[in-house]
């Protein structure tokens, strides 16, 4: 059964400057068999910055029939993608270190037909106990900063060494260019000018140009990017 792609629709104006790269990880995805995906760095609020309740994972600031109040400011991904997966064969597993994240995943995703598991446990170590291929990656743990990047680049080390990717598979990498649409361009005319694939910013800064150096492609940059081979 293919994925529910109109939840995409549906979220489209919240989903934002994500939602270019999330719709093409989802439609690359849609007409595998039994696909599993898996979110590194599950949601942790049910509102955005700013509102009352932000990082608080008492479930009373959780309104499932309020997308609006929804914390669209990190991409509130575990929801979005059981809505997509619900009565598919497809998969989720949700992977996070923090008690509080498992909470507010299970709390987001609860009352939707969707086969979504929940992990606590670190990325790396989560990677290196799965036992099937992953079909749709998405690389949001940790913060943007010097040890998120760094991390991601482990991490996307381990993904190339024990082929824990299916060989059609898509990563989706959250965070990437942070600055804006300026910064973004200026990244794209002296990669060009100069040939190289190391300008990159965010959480991909270092993983980005390792897996081009292994075979991936850019299928889409923007303030996220997706890669495949």
């Amino acid at each position: 059964m293919t994925l529910n792609l109109d939840a995409l629709d549906r979220y489209q104006q919240f989903l934002g400057k994500r939602y270019p790269s999330v719709a093409l990880s989802f439609e690359r995805t849609a007409e595998k068999k039994s696909p599993v995906i898996v979110e590194l760095g599950s949601s942790r609020s049910y509102v955005s910055g700013g509102n009352e309740g932000c990082m608080d994972d008492d479930p009373k600031y959780w309104n499932p029939d309020r997308p609006e109040r929804w914390d669209w400011g990190a991409g509130i991904f575990s929801r979005v993608c059981a809505e997509i997966i619900a009565g598919t064969d497809a998969s989720l597993h949700s992977v996070d270190p923090s008690p509080k994240a498992m909470r507010i995943a299970r709390t987001i995703t609860s009352g939707i037909d969707a086969k979504v598991s929940f992990h606590q446990t670190t990325s790396t170590d989560f990677l290196r106990s799965i036992s099937e291929p992953i079909d749709l990656l998405y690389m949001d743990h940790h913060e943007t900063c010097e040890e998120g990047a760094v991390l991601h680049r482990r991490d996307s080390e381990l993904i190339v060494e024990e082929e824990i990717l299916a060989p059609d598979g898509v990563i989706l990498i959250d965070d990437v260019h942070t600055h804006g649409p300026v910064r973004e361009q200026t990244t794209r005319l002296v990669r060009k000018a100069t040939g190289k694939g190391e300008l990159h910013h965010g959480k991909g800064k270092y993983s980005i140009p390792y897996l081009r150096e292994q075979g991936f492609r850019i299928l889409f940059e923007g303030y996220q990017v997706v890669m495949g081979r």
